[in-house]
């Protein structure tokens, strides 16, 4: 589970992060949060704060860099947050890892 603020940074990354990417998630808050998994996935991140500004949830495919190097297919799934007013504070997600999908989807070709 994440919370991303509107202008694209982790405000709060779950236990998950860590045993999956091998990143506290402390490491993860603030302004390089997204960076530090990679420039496809701070990509991701930036694409998927633009949905939230439009006031959508969305789903988008991405790698997440793991903390010692190697790339980890991911699904994030992302709904919009908003104030009592209606104003879009950011957007709140999971991430799946997607390995188990991508081998199946191999064994199949």
């Amino acid at each position: 589970m994440f919370f991303v603020s509107t202008d694209g940074q982790f405000e709060y990354a779950n236990s998950a992060f860590e045993a999956v990417l091998g990143y506290e998630p402390e490491a993860l808050l603030g302004a390089d949060g997204p960076q530090q998994l990679g420039e496809s996935t701070a990509a991701s991140f930036a694409e998927l704060i633009d949905v939230a500004l439009r006031e959508h949830d969305g789903v988008i495919q991405t790698n997440f860099r793991h903390r010692d190097g190697h790339n980890i297919p991911t699904e994030l799934r992302q709904r919009t947050l908003h104030d009592l007013d209606g104003a879009v504070q950011g957007a709140a997600g999971a991430a799946y890892d997607l390995r188990g999908r991508k081998i199946a989807e191999e064994k199949l070709r």
